[in-house]
Order: structure tokens, then C-alpha cells, then sequence
């Protein structure tokens, strides 16, 4: 398992810089929206064909986060153990998903996706 800094346009500088607003999900992905601590912008992500995903507390996230390096919000597992648990590696010729960590004031945020486009409010 390898963690990578996922290259975001919101700013994060602590695993705690931003609030969830609201998490919605059906048949068109999952929406997360999220307030920037110091800016108090708003932005909405949205995740399209999500194969998974997960949402944990904080004071329960301590086994999720031991790998995550404290500077920044948002990261990226390479060589995901989650992925591999899903499935998702033993089609060769399959394109595999993502497996993308969003760190907010109070909780961890998983995802299994292929992509994720960002919108400002």
C-alpha cells in the first residue's frame, strides 16, 4: 500500500481542514460537499460509477489514518488493500478504480471510484 497526496483544487493543509456539509449518494455516484476551514469556500465532489464506499468517525478512523501523512486532506492508496478486497484487481483487462481518502474535521471518507470532478459554490 502506497499513499499519494491526491492533487485537489481545495485547499487542505491538515488532515482536519475541512467540514463535511452533506453526503448524498444514488444512482448517479456520490456528492460530497465540503466547507474549506479558512476560506469557507464551498465545494461540491462528485464521484461517478462508485464501486464503494466508506464513512468513518474519526475517533474510530485510528487503523484508516496510521498510513496517512498528517500535512493534507486528500490522498490517494496505491496498491489498495480495499481494492483488492472488492475484487477489483483480478480482471487484468478491467480498468481500476480509485481508491481515494478525503480527510474532514470529523470523519474519514473512503472511496472506490474512477473519477471525480470538483465543483466551487
Amino acid at each position: 500500500m502506497d499513499v499519494q497526496i491526491w492533487d485537489v483544487p481545495i485547499n487542505a493543509t491538515w488532515s482536519k481542514s475541512n467540514i463535511l456539509v452533506d453526503f448524498a449518494y444514488n444512482e448517479d455516484g456520490v456528492e460530497i460537499v465540503l466547507l474549506e476551514e479558512e476560506s469557507k469556500q464551498r465545494w461540491v465532489m462528485h464521484f461517478e460509477e462508485v464501486m464503494a464506499f466508506k464513512i468513518i468517525s474519526n475517533e474510530w478512523a485510528k487503523w484508516s489514518t496510521a498510513q496517512i501523512p498528517p500535512d493534507g486532506g486528500f490522498f490517494e492508496i496505491m496498491d489498495s488493500p480495499w481494492l483488492q478486497a472488492l475484487g477489483t484487481t483480478e480482471n487484468p483487462l478491467a480498468k481500476e478504480p480509485h481508491h481515494f481518502i478525503i480527510c474532514c474535521e470529523q470523519e474519514l471518507i473512503e472511496v472506490a471510484a474512477w473519477e471525480c470532478h470538483f465543483t466551487a459554490k
